[in-house]
């Protein structure tokens, strides 16, 4: 089958006697489309060696050659609508008069199976043959292994004394940032401090002012209030005096942190290079502390954005503390039933971590294990999740293609009705569902 009038698309190739098709992921053909159900069609070969469409209760229905049918037989050549998704039936490189004079022939030859077992007919072995279409050769040659390299050492993990340091001093800034309103920039700093605190566990692992610290941090962050909330505590009266004379001193050693931190990255020192781009980001937050114009601001912004950026790619521990409580945060979702904030969050982790691992594929260890295994999990709670996502978007779902049906005769009154109905059947959490059929609905305030 081929989607009508659109040369480029896939041509859905069916071989075997019976083939589900719908929008779920489980079906032989799967429709990615908002008016086709999840389990919408069967096409089958009948009794009499002949090709059948069957309805299996869709929501928007099956038309074949512009007629709604339950089950129907197909020619070759017959337009198909799943729901108002069009597809041919074509039978590839074999006219449809041709086809049926073979078929025919072939239901009259009859071969002796032994052992006294009945006469059978060989159509099956020949539409086997028949709608395989080509010959698939597969070549096989020797994977080639990656030369393994062990995890790759962070300089700064040795230096643990000093990394807490660091990690004290910002987030004693964050707390600064907190007490002035500065919501946003305190978790900025509350988050890279936590990666001190996590690089300092890596080289002692009971570091007991780490672990504190690392609490602290957590409950920080679940207590942040939103930016624009009016602190409870100090904040000051006045106005600092604008002095961009320090401003631009600090600005001018974030220029040369980052200078030599690009000049590391083009010889390979990826270890000194991150220790730069970690002193730019320090040098920002002390420049957030005085008051500077917004000028040197902005521009100290572009280049810690650059610097922040690089620590994210580049630091093996950040990422792997990062997907760790990604992975805590979406498991801990799906085991409330938030289903939808669980779908979302187990896509973008599978999509991080299989760049992590593709990223550091030549390495070895423990924590690459760890983030391998995360993410098999994920793949495999991608796909009770989405179970559960097709079926709480089923019912909703079919009111919205019913209501896009409507408004392609031109019932818009009726056709709001059944978006309205369907925005009250949406799960509160669906957001992708509940905008698209918002968009809908305000398309149309009153009947055209």
């Amino acid at each position: 089958m081929e989607k009508k009038g659109d040369r480029t698309a896939r041509a859905y190739r069916i071989e075997k006697s019976s083939v589900l098709i719908g929008r779920g992921q489980d079906n032989d053909i799967v429709i990615n489309h908002p008016s086709v159900s999840t389990r919408h069609a069967r096409i089958f070969i009948g009794s009499d060696g002949k090709f059948y469409i069957e309805d299996l209760k869709s929501s928007n229905g099956v038309f074949v050659n512009r007629e709604r049918i339950k089950v129907s037989p197909l020619k070759n050549g017959d337009e198909i609508l799943f729901g108002i998704y069009p597809m041919d039936f074509v039978i590839e490189g074999v006219s449809a008069p041709k086809f049926e004079k073979k078929l025919e022939e072939k239901r009259e030859e009859k071969v002796e199976i032994k052992k006294g077992k009945p006469l059978m007919t060989i159509l099956p072995i020949f539409l086997i043959f028949a709608l395989a279409g080509v010959l698939i050769f597969i070549k096989f040659k020797p994977e080639k292994k990656p030369v393994l390299k062990e995890e790759p050492k962070n300089q700064i993990v040795e230096k643990s004394p000093a990394v807490i340091e660091e990690g004290k001093k910002l987030f004693d800034d964050a707390i600064l940032f907190k007490n002035t309103g500065k919501y946003k920039d305190a978790m900025e700093s509350l988050e890279l401090a936590e990666t001190y605190f996590d690089e300092a566990l890596l080289s002692d692992p009971e570091n007991q002012t780490a672990i504190e610290y690392k609490r602290k941090i957590q409950k920080e962050l679940e207590e942040m209030p939103r930016e624009g909330v009016t602190p409870k505590v100090w904040k000051p009266t006045e106005e600092k005096e604008i002095d961009d004379v320090k401003g631009n001193e600090i600005l001018s050693k974030m220029e040369q942190s980052f200078q030599e931190a690009e000049n590391f990255e083009r010889s390979g020192d990826s270890s000194n290079a991150l220790e730069r781009h970690r002193n730019v980001a320090n040098l920002y937050y002390e420049l957030k502390k005085i008051s500077v114009s917004k000028e040197v601001l902005s521009k100290g912004e572009r280049i810690y954005l650059k610097s922040r950026e690089y620590i994210a790619k580049n630091s093996f521990e950040v990422g792997y503390y990062f997907l760790l409580n990604e992975f805590a945060t979406m498991k801990k979702f799906y085991e409330e039933n938030q289903i939808f904030r669980a779908n979302s969050l187990c896509k973008s982790f599978i999509e991080k971590s299989d760049d992590f691992i593709q990223k550091n594929k030549n390495f070895r260890g423990e924590k690459l294990s760890k983030i391998i295994e995360l993410n098999e999990k994920a793949k495999e709670m991608k796909k009770e999740i989405s179970k559960k996502v097709d079926s709480l978007r089923e019912e909703p779902e079919a009111l919205y293609n019913e209501g896009v049906l409507l408004e392609k005769v031109g019932s818009y009154s009726e056709a709001i009705k059944k978006w309205k109905l369907a925005l009250e059947k949406t799960h509160p959490d669906d957001t992708e569902l509940i905008r698209k059929i918002k968009s809908k609905i305000s398309q149309y305030e009153e009947e055209p």
